[in-house]
């Protein structure tokens, strides 16, 4: 049927960068909300896409962090941006494989992943 592997690489950029974008610190995610509309931007197999997704509920999870479910179908690792141009979230999989709604989490929880690496 399917099976489950590693698909995300945390890269460390050394020298000077154009175009890179930041994170949304912790506190800035309280207004990612029911209703929320995101914008959702990927690149996966050689095609950029993007998609407005909106927010459908926002859940804590017990080991920190949020997961965010939305309304859209996009490519896996997909970055999510707010209205201001930060990156809120990373889209993980889509709807048809859980409750019916697409999954992400919050970029509170990639802070802490990359956090735990240094």
């Amino acid at each position: 049927e399917g099976s489950t592997g590693a698909n995300v690489g945390l890269i460390e950029v050394t020298d000077a960068a154009t175009g890179v974008v930041s994170m949304a610190p912790a506190m800035t995610l309280d207004v990612v909300r029911t209703g929320t509309t995101l914008l959702a931007f990927g690149y996966a197999h050689g095609t950029a896409s993007g998609a407005l997704v909106e927010v459908d509920r926002v859940e804590p999870l017990p080991t920190g962090g949020r997961l965010f479910h939305h309304d859209g179908t996009v490519s896996e690792g997909s970055a999510l941006f707010d209205a201001s141009g930060l990156v809120v979230g990373v889209h993980v999989v889509d709807g048809d494989t859980l409750e019916g709604t697409g999954h992400a989490v919050g970029s509170d929880l990639i802070a802490a992943l990359l956090a735990g690496m240094q």
